[in-house]
């Protein structure tokens, strides 16, 4: 095949050197002065790349080109396509060390049959590589002015690294690249877009790490990676977006971390140069096959001309991420497990969206530093998993050995997420302030941490007061109480669980005395507002009773406490009536007997002992002549049940139950000497009689809220 770009006639010294050693499979070395090339040759090997990138031609200091180690561009293009048919290049490709490249390097459709490897080079003009197929690019410390690399087919890896620099924008839209994109330790400073990789293939990983710089946008949008996407050891500067890869696809582990040593420890703070972003950083929709870490990152926001739209200044942006494996957001851990206290932690300025995401394993949010950003009065700094499902351990603050480093520090947001396990400790929220953590519709299946009531309710209660006030939101009070009964803690369920019925009802409360006040609702008549008020009042106290009393349904022991105490105190003042003389027989018999009659007039001559004591011990003979209005014998008093203060007490106060004592004895209104009570006299047998109607009163009530306790009729969350 013809080669298309044709060798000038007036080669000079170093493009016939470079031809030559294209011809030999060697790379040619071309350096600005003896010094420079003796400096290189006695550097160590370990140290030649970092010195060659040192003493690579540059511009002097008048920007002007050197006088000497000038390749003009259609020299190299005509070798890396394969130079002459007679003379071919060799397979190991063209090798240019410190050249200056003059012209335009326009590989635009083209195949280049040999890689092309130019290193430490300076290159004027833009090179293109558009729609080209190549086996391999290596432009490793080399300055370019911009770079167009879309639609470009590659067999094996790109190097644009070690002192790569682009004073533009480096251009990788739909690319396929056949290995790995390495830009590690390269500057790519483009004013507007930095690296714009959208929609490109790559079949190893994507190295944007360990030095790597960029000035503007890098994008990712779209992308598929068929290996790890490295950015540990990157800044990324950008007003507003600085890495964006939404929707892409990461066959590997996605690094936003500190570096780590050769041993896979984290590198201390003086040594480790981190992850840092300079603005924000968005995977939304992206899909990743393992990790996401961004332990010891930092993600920070600087606000460049006029502030950027309100939903955009939350940073890092991982909105419906698909994560297969772990995500890290924490202080750096070694790799047992024990928080790394002398590395650098994860820090973001703006907050943390991960709203929709889905997590096959572990998220670890520990030892974060999120710092507050505000706009218009309104609190950004959050940490967020509306909607997000991890299907493992969700760990929040607690680090494996609950140390102060492991510590919340910014506020939570996990409504409408699922966890299989929560795994924290009271002393993860002690750096919270307390309305910080939203918890409606969280749902979660285990807990690894306190199972604790009381530590459990104040941790529901740090959810924002509009949650626990009129708008009550009884879903998180719900889940955390069938969780502790899955668990088997049954009575720290039921605690939660009358938590729960108390905010309820205050909620209703405070929704009713809204409805009152509020002066835009039509105005009602004065008897339906008094009706409202009694109304609520009614429902207020009913509610506060049958808390009391059988604990809204889960403590049905309250109401035999209750009854207990209420038989023993009944018990005392019916006794106290007995020995006053109140109590008499509640039969009509009795009433209307001789005897009696006789120990009424006795009782009213002395008045040393009572109608009912008298009548009871009053010796009546069983032949009285019968009256004709009594279709019985009368009843002696010998033969009268025994009065009982206690049974009494029980029988009065139990409904539908009958131990004869109710309805053979009565307190007389009438009888027991008086007392000043508010202005009035009142006997104490009418008290008597007014406190047994209270007594019969609130044993419907009391047994009644038992009953429907125990039966099942209360509906109840436990």
């Amino acid at each position: 095949m013809t080669n298309p770009f044709k060798l000038p006639d007036d080669l000079t010294g170093p493009e016939e050197d470079l031809i030559a050693k294209a011809k030999a499979g060697e790379c040619c070395f071309l350096f600005t002065d003896d010094d420079a090339e003796r400096e290189y040759n006695a550097a160590p090997d370990g140290e030649k790349e970092s010195v060659g990138a040192r003493l690579g031609t540059r511009p002097g200091s008048d920007g002007a080109e050197p006088d000497s180690n000038v390749i003009r561009a259609i020299v190299i293009m005509h070798l890396a396509l394969g130079g002459e048919s007679e003379q071919p290049v060799h397979p190991k490709g063209v090798g240019l060390w410190g050249g200056w490249v003059a012209g335009r390097l326009d590989f635009e459709d083209s195949t280049l049959t040999r890689p092309l490897n130019l290193i430490n080079c300076y290159i004027v003009v833009e090179p293109t590589f558009l729609n080209a197929r190549s086996r391999l690019i290596n432009l490793q410390g080399s300055h370019v002015p911009g770079l167009e690399m879309s639609g470009m087919t590659t067999e094996g890896p790109v190097f644009l690294r070690k002192g790569f620099e682009a004073a533009g924008e480096v251009n990788l839209i739909v690319a396929k690249i056949g290995g790995q994109l390495s830009c590690v330790d390269g500057a790519f400073r483009g004013k507007k877009m930095a690296l714009n990789g959208n929609g490109m293939t790559t079949e190893g990983p994507v190295l944007l790490s360990d030095g790597f710089e960029a000035t503007g946008v890098v994008s990712l949008i779209g992308a598929k990676i068929h290996g790890d996407l490295e950015c540990s050891g990157g800044v990324f500067k950008a007003p507003v977006n600085a890495l964006i890869g939404d929707r892409s696809e990461i066959g590997g582990h996605l690094f936003l971390s500190s570096e780590r040593d050769a041993d896979g420890q984290p590198v201390t703070k003086e040594k480790c140069r981190g992850f840092q972003a300079v603005g924000i950083v968005r995977f939304s929709g992206a899909t990743i096959k393992g990790d996401l870490r961004c332990d010891g990152g930092q993600f920070g926001m600087e606000i460049v001309g006029e502030l950027p739209r309100l939903n955009e200044v939350v940073v890092p942006r991982l909105n419906e991420v698909t994560v297969t494996g772990r995500v890290l957001m924490s202080a750096s851990f070694h790799q047992d497990g024990t928080l790394a206290a002398e590395s650098r932690v994860f820090e973001a300025r703006g907050g943390v969206r991960l709203d929709g995401a889905r997590i096959q394993r572990d998220l670890r949010f520990e030892g974060g530093k999120v710092e507050a950003v505000k706009f218009a009065d309104d609190e950004l700094s959050r940490f967020r998993l509306e909607g997000a499902r991890i299907e493992t351990v969700l760990h929040l603050g607690a680090g494996s050995d609950h140390s102060p480093e492991a510590r919340l520090n910014t506020p939570v947001d996990l409504r409408a997420a699922t966890v299989g396990t929560l795994r924290d400790c009271s002393e993860a929220y002690d750096g919270l302030n307390q309305f910080s953590i939203r918890l409606d519709g969280f749902t979660y299946r285990r807990i690894e941490g306190s199972t604790d009531a009381s530590e459990r309710i104040a941790w529901l209660d740090r959810q924002p007061k509009k949650d626990q006030d009129a708008d009550f939101k009884p879903q998180p009070y719900e889940q955390l109480a069938k969780t502790l009964r899955d668990m088997g803690h049954t009575g720290d369920a039921k605690r939660v669980a009358i938590r729960k019925q108390l905010h309820q009802r205050e909620a209703a409360w405070l929704q009713h005395c809204a409805r009152l006040s509020d002066t835009k609702r039509p105005r009602v008549s004065w008897w339906k507002r008094r009706r409202l008020i009694f109304s609520a009042h009614f429902r207020w106290w009913m509610s506060r009773l049958f808390g009391f009393l059988v604990g809204y349904g889960y403590r049905p022991l309250y109401a035999f406490l209750a009854l207990c105490a209420a038989v023993i105190f009944g018990s005392g003042v019916f006794l106290a009536a007995w020995y006053g003389g109140v109590m008499v027989p509640n039969d009509s018999r009795v009433l209307l007997s001789d005897g009696w009659m006789e120990c009424i007039t006795q009782e009213n001559a002395n008045g040393r002992i009572s109608a009912t004591e008298c009548w009871l011990t009053w010796p009546q003979s069983r032949t009285h002549k019968l009256r004709a209005d009594l279709m019985e014998p009368p009843v002696r008093g010998i033969d009268f049940p025994e009065f009982n203060a206690f049974i009494y007490a029980l029988d009065t106060f139990v409904p539908f139950v009958n131990l004869h004592q109710e309805t053979n004895w009565i307190p007389d209104a009438e009888r027991g000497p008086s007392f000043d009570a508010f202005g009035w006299k009142v006997s104490w047998g009418a008290f008597a009689r007014f406190y047994l109607w209270l007594h019969i009163l609130a044993g419907w009530f009391i047994t009644g809220f038992a009953a429907t306790s125990l039966t099942g009729l209360v509906k109840k969350d436990v």
